[in-house]
């Protein structure tokens, strides 16, 4: 699967909700007919609409396709929706259309499908966590910097060889001298 996370939500995270909501409906309906690999998500932040209050997460996916989009709210992503919308979104991607998810999704509604997806928020908490920050010990460079700190660990690199290069090659002047004063003193020089 690919995850192409947009968001500042952790995508370790999200892509584990992914492969567990794939493998708990893939144990549960015993299909092997879907290749997880072929997988494109997609996270990005939804807009916010005033019909929509409750939802923090919705989705859309293409028919028997290998893409799904997940949209989520920046400031709170509850982790069941997130498990639930997820689901149904795989279910489009294995070739269901809303008519014949009806029943299924009805069922999970009227038996509350929270409750269907504790397992979610025992795995992966509550709300969807967003990424840590990076440390101190770690600072974001500009590319021009760290083009510019390798020029600099390589000049390190090569000025030894460079050294030991001049010291090498005066050493060969100076026997090459040595040879062509010992020739041109029996009168076969240059």
């Amino acid at each position: 699967m690919r995850l192409i996370n947009s968001t500042n939500y952790d995508g370790r995270t999200i892509r584990g909700i992914i492969t567990s909501v794939f493998r708990r409906y893939e144990k549960l309906e015993h299909k092997g007919f879907y290749d997880l690999d072929m997988l494109r998500a997609y996270v990005v932040y939804r807009r916010t609409a005033e019909n929509l209050p409750f939802w923090t997460v919705t989705g859309e996916a293409f028919l028997k396709g290998h893409y799904i989009k997940l949209f989520l709210d920046k400031s709170y992503v509850d982790v069941r929706t997130l498990a639930y919308v997820i689901e149904h979104e795989l279910e489009h991607c294995f070739g269901y259309q809303h008519r014949k998810m009806a029943k299924i999704t009805s069922a999970r509604w009227e038996n509350g499908y929270r409750s269907n997806y504790d397992w979610a928020a025992e795995d992966y908490g509550e709300m969807l966590n967003p990424r840590k920050p990076r440390t101190a010990g770690s600072p974001v460079l500009s590319l021009q910097e760290r083009r510019y700190q390798r020029l600099c660990e390589r000049e390190k690199k090569w000025v030894p060889k460079y050294n030991r290069a001049k010291n090498a090659l005066a050493k060969i002047r100076e026997k090459k001298r040595y040879y062509e004063k010992q020739m041109a003193a029996k009168g076969k020089g240059k």
